[in-house]
C-alpha cells in the first residue's frame, strides 16, 4: 500500500467486497441488491430505477477503514413530478434513510443516494444490474481521471452539508 497525502493506495481491491478476478464477491451482490430495493420502497418515488451501482473509494483502490460503501440507484430525473428540486427531494429522502437505519455489509457502511441518469458518476463504477464494470478502477494514484473524480465527489458532499445548513454535519464534513 502507498499512501497519497491522506489518501491509501492498495494493490488490490478491498478483499471484504472484491473477488480475486476484481467481480464483486456474489454475497455482497447480493445483499447490496435488496437494501438498494428497500431504498427505493422507502423513497416512495414513482419513477423506474435504470441500474444500481457501487462506487466511491470502495469501488477502487483508495479506501480505508473509514471508507463507506457507496450504493446509487440511477433513476432519470426528467420522469419525477415534484414541486420542489429533484435533487434536494432524493436528498432529503437519503438523510432520512440515514437517520433510521444503520446498514454494514462485513463492517463497511453502506451510504445510500438516488442519482440522476443525466449525471453519472465520474470515478470507478460497478454495475448490481448486469454484474460487471460500468468503469473499471485504475491502480495508478494521482491521474487527472482519479484527481477529477474526489474533486467532484467532495464538491457533492461539501454543497450537500452547505445546504443543510446544520452545523453537526458541516463538522462532520469538515472532518
Amino acid at each position: 500500500m502507498n499512501t497519497l497525502g491522506n489518501i491509501q493506495v492498495h494493490q488490490e481491491l478491498n478483499p471484504k467486497i472484491w473477488t480475486s478476478s476484481d467481480q464483486i464477491d456474489p454475497m455482497v451482490r447480493e445483499k447490496l441488491l435488496v437494501i438498494a430495493g428497500r431504498f427505493y420502497q422507502f423513497i416512495k418515488v414513482p419513477t423506474q430505477v435504470k441500474d444500481i451501482i457501487v462506487t466511491g473509494s470502495q469501488a477502487g483502490y483508495t479506501y480505508t477503514d473509514l471508507s463507506d460503501l457507496d450504493l446509487h440507484i440511477i433513476v432519470d430525473y426528467g420522469d419525477v413530478e415534484c414541486d420542489q428540486p429533484v435533487d434536494e427531494l432524493f436528498d432529503t429522502k437519503r438523510k432520512l434513510w440515514k437517520e433510521n437505519h444503520t446498514i454494514t455489509i462485513r463492517g463497511i457502511p453502506v451510504e445510500c443516494y438516488a442519482e440522476d441518469l443525466e449525471r453519472p458518476v465520474k470515478g470507478s463504477s460497478y454495475s448490481l444490474v448486469s454484474d460487471q464494470w460500468i468503469r473499471e478502477p485504475r491502480a495508478e494514484s494521482g491521474s487527472d481521471q482519479d484527481v477529477s473524480a474526489q474533486v467532484a465527489a467532495w464538491v457533492t458532499v461539501i454543497t450537500a452539508a452547505i445546504r443543510t445548513r446544520d452545523i453537526e454535519q458541516l463538522d462532520r464534513v469538515k472532518s
